[in-house]
């Protein structure tokens, strides 16, 4: 730190890629550059709003797990498609990984695209996610806390109301996807 306070020579000799050596620092320009060169990459994932009637009331809820860091974030379950797989059966496999619940698929729904930056890897990455309505049939769930290092850790899960999971889930699109199963739910 202080090679750097002091303006020496550090591991970096581009000033470009060493942002503390620019005397006008300014992150957002630095991460602006990064995006700008970032590698384009295209993913495809599949996952499912996994909903329960309970045997004594109309009241349906909704599964919900929580990630940990970096997200910390509350969402459905979903994850990448492998090489060749179709997407029912990602959204299927994805689900009993993460929740442990065999689910049985009732809709499809519309597909959700956007773009996001993986900053550690450099890479724009766009993500196209194919949604299913699905149905469980207990609400017993084994969420793995610990899944593989390549996944992020699923720290807990809750059953809660569409109203809750409304107000829970932070990215737009999938709140969309989550009002288009509703108007389904309350047609059927």
């Amino acid at each position: 730190m202080k090679d750097i306070l002091e303006n020496k020579m550090t591991k970096y000799s581009n000033p470009i890629l060493d942002p503390f050596r620019l005397p006008f620092y300014d992150v957002s320009v630095f991460t602006k550059l990064r995006r700008y060169l970032a590698q384009p990459f295209f993913q495809t994932s599949a996952g499912c709003y996994v909903f329960h009637k309970g045997p004594k009331s109309n009241e349906i809820l909704f599964l919900l797990l929580r990630r940990s860091h970096p997200h910390n974030d509350w969402t459905f379950p979903k994850g990448t498609a492998e090489t060749g797989e179709k997407l029912r059966k990602t959204a299927l496999r994805e689900t009993f990984e993460e929740t442990g619940l065999r689910v049985k698929i009732v809709r499809e729904l519309s597909p959700s695209i956007y773009t996001y930056y993986y900053d550690a890897g450099n890479q724009k990455v766009t993500t196209a996610v194919h949604y299913y309505l699905a149905q469980a049939f207990t609400q017993k769930a084994n969420v793995h806390t610990n899944p593989d290092k390549s996944e992020f850790n699923i720290t807990q899960y809750k059953w809660v109301t569409a109203e809750e999971a409304i107000k829970l889930v932070k990215h737009n699109h999938e709140k969309e996807r989550f009002k288009e199963a509703l108007v389904f739910l309350a047609s059927a």
